[in-house]
C-alpha cells in the first residue's frame, strides 16, 4: 500500500458551497479524518450516535466528541438511541441494526441539506475485512467490489490508507481518541477477520494487501460496466412504475441488486421482492421507509406510493362523574394532572406508559406484542400524551398518571373518532 503521509486528496475537496457531514465515533479513524478536514478548512458538521450499549464508555465517547466539536468550533448533532430496548422489542443482529439506525440518522441530515456530503473514516483494513467477509458468503462481483471511495453523496477519503498508517499519523500529531473495547470481542464475524484470521493471512502472504487491492479495483471496474448496463433500467422502472416479469426473470441477481440499489432499496428488500414474484396475484409488499407498495399484477410488478397514515381526531368532553365500568377505548383524565396540551400521535420505539394497576412503566412495544397486534397494524397504534408523559395507548392500555379518580374536581372524557386512514 501507499507510503505517502496521510492527507485529503484533492479529489475529496468539495465545492465551497457543500457542507460535509462527518460521522464521528470518537475512535482513532474518525478523529484523524476530523483533523484533516479542519486543517483543510472545510465546512464540517459532526454527527455522532450514542447507542448507550457500553455504559460509562458510551458516555465518555460522546464527551470526547463534544469536546472536539467545541475545540474546533464545529456544529454537532448527537442521536441518543436506546439500542438495548430496540433489540428487545424488535430483535435482529446488533451490528446490522446499529448500522441501519446510524445511516437513517445520517441520511435524514443529508436530506435537509441539499448538495451536502457524508464523509466516513473507512480505511483499507476495513476494505480487506469486507472483501473476505463477502468472499466467505459467496458474494458475486458486486459484493467483491466492496466499498467505493465515492458512492453518490457518501465519500470515504481514507480508503486507500491502512490502519497502521492512520495510527502513526494520530500519534505524530498527538490526537486524542478513544478505543472501543467491543472491537476486540471475537463473537462478531468482522472482529474475527480483524483480530485473528487476517493477521494470520498477512503473516503467511506478505503481498496479500496489494493482491486484494488489485482484485477490488478489477471488480470495481467490472461493476461500473454493469451499472452502465442496468442503471437505465432502474430509471425506466421508476418512470413507468412497473417492472415486467419478462425483464425481471431474465435479469441476473447482480443486475437486480444494482437496479434496486439505485432505487434506494436494501438487499433484504430485494429478497422480499424475489419472494413476491413467487406469490399469488394481488399479493404485495410494503417498504415503509420509502413509502412504497409493490404489487404482483400477474405479469408485472406495479410500484405505488404508499398512502401516508392520517391521525384521527380525538374529542374531549367534560363530564360530572366517572362511569361504573371502563373501556380501553376511552380515557378519563383529571385536567389538574395534565401538563401542558394534549396530543395524539403514532407510537414509536422507546415509548413507555405507567399502566393502570401496575408499578413502574411498560414499553409500548411490549404491550403491542402481548396484544398480538398484526404486523400490518402495528404502525397504526396511537398514543395520547401531554408534555411530560404518555397517558393512553389507544385501545390497548390505560395510563394511571393522568387518570381521574373519585377525588377529581373535573373529569374529561376523551374518545377517538374513527381510525388512522391513508392519504
Amino acid at each position: 500500500m501507499s507510503n505517502l503521509s496521510i492527507h485529503i486528496s484533492p479529489d475529496f475537496i468539495p465545492n465551497s458551497d457543500q457542507k460535509i457531514f462527518l460521522a464521528i465515533s470518537g475512535g482513532m479513524d474518525s478523529v484523524v479524518l476530523l483533523h484533516l478536514l479542519v486543517e483543510a478548512k472545510l465546512h464540517v458538521h459532526l454527527l455522532h450516535v450514542n447507542y448507550h450499549l457500553r455504559g460509562e464508555d458510551s458516555i465518555a465517547d460522546e464527551k470526547l466528541v463534544r469536546k472536539l466539536a467545541e475545540q474546533n468550533k464545529i456544529p454537532l448533532d448527537v442521536l441518543d438511541f436506546p439500542m438495548k430496548a430496540h433489540l428487545a422489542a424488535q430483535g435482529g443482529n446488533l451490528q446490522n441494526e446499529a448500522r441501519k439506525i446510524r445511516y437513517s440518522f445520517f441520511h435524514e441530515k443529508l436530506a435537509k441539506e441539499p448538495n451536502s456530503l457524508l464523509f466516513t473514516a473507512h480505511h483499507f483494513d476495513d476494505q480487506m475485512e469486507t472483501f473476505f467477509m463477502h468472499l466467505s458468503r459467496k458474494s458475486g462481483l458486486v459484493g467483491l467490489s466492496c466499498m467505493a471511495e465515492k458512492n453518490g453523496s457518501h465519500w470515504r477519503p481514507l480508503l486507500s490508507f491502512t490502519k497502521p498508517q492512520l495510527l502513526a499519523f494520530a500519534l505524530e500529531n498527538q490526537l486524542e481518541w478513544r478505543e472501543d473495547v467491543s472491537n476486540q470481542d471475537n463473537k462478531y464475524l468482522r472482529n474475527l477477520w480483524r483480530n485473528e484470521w487476517l493477521p494470520l493471512l498477512k503473516n503467511e502472504i506478505p503481498s496479500l494487501e496489494e493482491s486484494v487491492a488489485l482484485l477490488i479495483l478489477t471488480f470495481q471496474t467490472e461493476r461500473a460496466a454493469l451499472e452502465n448496463q442496468f442503471l437505465p433500467k432502474a430509471a425506466e422502472i421508476q418512470e413507468k412504475h412497473r417492472w415486467d416479469f419478462a425483464d425481471f426473470d431474465t435479469c441476473s441477481e447482480e443486475g437486480k441488486y444494482l437496479i434496486t440499489k439505485a432505487m434506494g432499496w436494501r438487499f433484504s428488500e430485494l429478497e422480499r421482492l424475489n419472494e413476491l414474484r413467487l406469490a399469488g396475484k394481488s399479493k404485495f409488499l410494503e417498504i415503509q421507509r420509502l413509502e412504497l407498495e409493490i404489487w404482483n399484477n400477474d405479469d408485472h410488478f406495479s410500484f405505488e406510493i404508499a398512502g401516508k397514515l392520517i391521525l384521527p381526531t380525538f374529542l374531549t368532553k367534560s363530564i360530572s362523574s366517572l362511569p361504573r365500568s371502563f373501556s380501553k377505548n376511552e380515557y378519563f383524565a383529571d385536567p389538574l394532572k395534565i401538563k401542558g396540551t394534549l396530543k395524539m400521535r403514532f407510537w414509536r420505539e422507546g415509548d413507555r406508559i405507567a399502566s393502570l394497576g401496575m408499578r413502574g412503566t411498560q414499553l409500548i412495544s411490549d404491550i403491542i406484542k402481548d396484544a398480538k397486534v398484526p404486523s400490518s397494524e402495528k404502525k397504526k397504534v396511537l398514543v395520547l400524551e401531554d408534555e411530560e408523559k404518555i397517558l393512553w395507548c389507544v385501545g390497548l392500555k390505560i395510563g394511571r398518571l393522568g387518570m381521574a379518580d373519585g377525588g377529581s374536581l373535573e373529569i374529561w372524557r376523551i374518545t377517538v373518532e374513527g381510525s388512522p386512514t391513508k392519504r
